[in-house]
């Protein structure tokens, strides 16, 4: 199964959470370049030394496949933001799921939508 991994998923999966982590093995995993951008800056608040966030953010492109954000999908984007009541981030993200490729998350700002994988 494909699943689009946000960033609250990623920081739970560096930090150990065996829950997160058996939801993504097996799974083609693909995450939005914005997670990378909130994910920096996650750790880096969290006190992580460079080479820990660097070596963490290798590790998740190395699992994942990187999903970049053209014009097209920023437009989608926008729109779901604007329709759902999203912040941006979040439906930047959101953006990328459909039916058979969901978003594998616990932000609350996702708590029952549908395209979601939603872990407590």
């Amino acid at each position: 199964m494909e699943i689009i991994v946000d960033s609250w998923a990623w920081a739970e999966y560096v930090s150990g959470n065996r829950k997160v982590a058996q939801a993504m093995e097996g799974n083609l995993l693909k995450t939005p370049a914005l997670a990378f951008a909130e994910l920096y800056r996650s750790f880096k608040r969290k006190g992580f030394a460079d080479d820990k966030i660097e070596k963490s953010l290798r590790l998740i492109a190395s699992k994942s496949i990187v999903l970049i954000l053209d014009a097209k999908q920023a437009m989608l984007a926008g729109k779901i933001a604007a329709e759902e009541n999203m912040h941006l981030s979040d439906a930047i993200i959101y953006s990328y799921a459909s039916v058979s490729v969901p978003v594998l998350t616990g932000d609350a700002d996702f708590r029952g939508r549908q395209k979601v994988i939603f872990i407590n």
